[in-house]
């Protein structure tokens, strides 16, 4: 299950740049079809990697997430959750990293 991440430099949200400019980067990248429990191991890999999972640092994940699963397995959406927050319990807490997990959708859509 190895992942090769994509890395995008961290931007700097300016008075002058705005928050439209940031909007619009994200919504020129497609960003259907990710494996979220694939893209959790490779930042917990990373982090563990890096020393952040050293005793004492206390690392934080954030997933936005609309609900579907839509990584090409096609799990339930309970299953989908159940394997995160598996992987929470099993490999983030031990490890003093919290996953916070936000629920986004458009407008007048619902929530899985």
């Amino acid at each position: 299950d190895e992942v090769s991440p994509e890395v995008a430099p961290l931007t700097a949200v300016t008075p002058t740049s705005g928050s439209q400019d940031v909007a619009a980067r994200v919504a020129s990248r497609s960003l259907g079809g990710t494996n979220t429990l694939a893209a959790l191991k490779a930042a917990a890999t990373s982090l563990r990697s890096a020393g952040s999972f050293d005793e004492g640092r206390k690392s934080r994940f954030v997933l936005f997430t609309d609900g579907k699963p839509e990584d090409g397995r096609k799990p339930s959406t309970s299953a989908y959750f159940e394997e995160i927050g598996y992987f929470a319990q099993t490999e983030l807490a031990p490890n003093s990293c919290g996953l916070y997990v936000i629920a986004v959708d458009q407008q007048g859509g619902t929530w899985a």
